[in-house]
């Protein structure tokens, strides 16, 4: 007797899932929550599918950051604790400390510090063992805006002080989370009465903003907090 189940065709389904992932995060970036939501559930269906789980994980992350835009912070943290426990699974080490940065990001934004700092210090570790230190300028950054809704000044400026040695390590680039990290230098730095440091560092991050067109991007709400910051031009 024949066997008529489909035969499923792996390869097509994850050049669909990556399609529709790309739709997904431009639509995210121009601030379409819901498109994008929609677009990255397609996605997520034809991994699902395709047995592809890592790459369900890395799209539920996209997802969860949109979902905390529409205001479902507890769905936002429950798919990025999935998206963790998947690529668990599957063996993608890569994506784990982003998750733990990820659920910090919105615990701080909850306002909900020492939950936010839990989370990010586990990612830290984590980015240490694996030396990638673009990941560990993320995990500063949140790390520096939890210590200074803590008013914790010092960790702050010890966590900005680092990331921005982390910085003068790495190639020039103009990334999100190097914006946010000499946005949040100059805020520092000023609260700590080094105008000048602080000056240097707000027109860095004003370059960046322009290089990296971040006003064009809305997937970060810190960044687009930072950005109603800075002066005009």
């Amino acid at each position: 007797m024949s066997d008529n189940t489909p035969v499923v065709d792996r390869d097509a389904l994850f050049a669909e899932g990556v399609d529709l992932r790309s739709q997904g995060i431009t639509a995210q970036r121009a601030g379409d929550w819901h498109r994008a939501s929609d677009l990255f559930t397609e996605a997520e269906r034809r991994f699902h599918r395709a047995a592809l789980g890592a790459q369900v994980a890395w799209t539920m992350l996209h997802q969860g950051q949109v979902q905390e835009r529409i205001g479902e912070a507890v769905e936002a943290i429950a798919l990025f604790t999935g998206a963790e426990a998947m690529l668990r699974f599957h063996g993608d080490r890569s994506g784990i400390p982003l998750c733990f940065r990820r659920r910090g990001d919105v615990l701080r934004r909850q306002k909900r510090y020492d939950a936010a700092l839990a989370q990010y210090c586990e990612g830290e570790a984590i980015y240490r063992t694996f030396h990638d230190p673009l990941g560990m300028v993320g995990i500063l950054v949140g790390k520096g805006f939890a210590y200074l809704g803590l008013k914790r000044r010092i960790e702050a400026h010890a966590a900005v002080a680092e990331s921005l040695w982390k910085l003068q390590q790495q190639p020039p680039s103009h990334g999100a989370d190097i914006f946010l990290a000499h946005a949040l230098a100059a805020r520092v730095l000023g609260l700590a009465g080094d105008a000048d440091g602080a000056k240097a560092n707000l027109a860095q991050a004003a370059q960046l903003a322009r290089l990296g067109s971040l006003r064009e991007d809305h997937t970060d709400p810190d960044v687009e907090a930072e950005l109603a910051l800075l002066p005009a031009g």
